[in-house]
């Protein structure tokens, strides 16, 4: 029997190597990292949709990962609109189409693209088919309308940075929601590695590049897209129903496309180690250990994941929408609160868009602006989280009341 070419390893260990560049973040550069190598999987590819405001580090996030992997296998768009997508295939001549062949490649949107791009890709997104056929109306040279077909081929692995707070349910559960973590900690690390990497540009970058334990990662990565891995299967199911059930409440329709993403994340794990899931008839099978792997990553989104949220958006609720409304309504239990015009109770508890921006300020010291704040407001609306009613007293002021009120504490 032929050795095997590299040890197992954990997701430990793959942290330790992101590290290098990426501070903090543990389970966003994991799951960052396991969606680009799922690209290599045979039909188990991931979606991530990073959200957050800009300079929260999507992008640095992506671009820094995806150093990992053969040029050759990404694709990364700046800024792309639907027909220049589509049109970016390849004209097969005997056929008369275009083909786009996206199987086992990694798809990188560096900014929002244009909402028909995600609308065109649901069907690749939620593996319908391995082939996907759009029409597009196209002007000869005479001026004649005429109509030409794309297809696209393959189940890539994809990555959408966003800074829309708001996001189409089709969308949102054919992907996993991921917001860049915003602490002290990771700011004040961010900025040592920032002076380290400024100070000496070139000696940084070659320090990084030499990283033996990096180089053995791009070369394991090299090795396990050569494989071309076909299925993998998993262990118990028993497993894997009590695993995920214990890390969600009730059953929500998105479940369904919540366990497939779980999965997706078990599979990619074990391909991390597919010299070490091999069994004697030469099929590849996860273990229960890259289940409790898989776990640990998932039970940080798992709350967010449900509520159809970015994690970003569930924070502004819980730290400062539901802290600032159980404020107020403690100081109007205590009439510390007075009005010149008769209100309900549940007016004078209410919040106005204006207290939550400026709780915003006091919480994270940057700005926020009224129209994003209204876009958040009606995610959380749309989740059933809020509730946005017309003051009496001031048929131009809405009133919002969280609908959930327990701190993360509490829980």
């Amino acid at each position: 029997m032929e050795p095997f070419p590299f040890k197992e390893i954990g997701l430990d260990d793959v942290c330790q190597i992101l590290d290098l560049t990426i501070k903090e973040d543990r389970t966003n550069k994991l799951l960052i990292f396991l969606t680009m190598l799922s690209a290599f999987t045979d039909s188990s590819q991931i979606n991530i949709t990073l959200n957050a405001p800009s300079s929260a580090g999507k992008t640095f996030l992506t671009n820094e990962i995806v150093k990992l992997f053969p040029e050759e296998d990404t694709i990364v768009y700046s800024k792309i609109t639907p027909t220049a997508f589509h049109y970016s295939a390849k004209l097969d001549k005997e056929r008369g189409v275009r083909i786009m062949n996206l199987e086992r490649k990694i798809l990188v949107f560096q900014e929002q693209p244009d909402a028909k791009v995600q609308e065109n890709l649901r069907s690749i997104l939620s593996h319908d088919r391995k082939e996907a056929t759009f029409c597009l109306t196209n002007r000869s040279k005479s001026g004649e309308n005429r109509a030409e077909e794309v297809i696209i081929r393959g189940f890539p692995a994809t990555v959408f940075c966003s800074a829309n707070s708001f996001m189409d349910e089709q969308e949102s559960t054919r992907a996993i929601m991921l917001s860049p973590e915003v602490t002290t900690e990771k700011i004040e690390l961010a900025k040592l590695a920032v002076v380290d990497r400024e100070s000496n540009p070139e000696n940084f970058q070659k320090e990084i590049c030499n990283n033996h334990d990096r180089q053995l990662l791009q070369h394991r990565i090299r090795t396990i897209r050569d494989m071309r891995v076909g299925v993998i299967g998993l262990p118990s199911q028993d497993l894997i129903m009590k695993t995920f059930n214990n890390m969600v409440d009730k059953p929500r329709v998105r479940h369904s496309r919540d366990m497939k993403h779980f999965i997706d994340i078990i599979k990619s794990i074990a391909l991390l180690n597919i010299w070490y899931r091999k069994n004697k008839e030469g099929q590849y099978y996860a273990n229960e250990k890259d289940v409790m792997e898989a776990a640990s990553l998932w039970k940080d989104i798992a709350k967010t994941q449900c509520l159809s949220l970015p994690p970003y958006v569930a924070s502004i609720y819980y730290d400062i929408i539901v802290p600032l409304f159980n404020q107020k309504r403690l100081m109007c239990q205590f009439g510390k609160i007075n009005s010149c015009h008769p209100m309900s109770d549940i007016e004078q508890c209410a919040l106005t868009r204006q207290e939550i921006l400026n709780r915003y300020v006091q919480t994270k010291r940057t700005m926020l602006q009224d129209w994003q704040l209204k876009r958040l407001l009606s995610s959380l609306e749309a989740v059933g989280l809020i509730q946005i009613i017309e003051s009496k007293n001031d048929k131009r002021l809405r009133l919002i009341i969280p609908l959930e009120v327990e701190t993360k504490e509490d829980k």
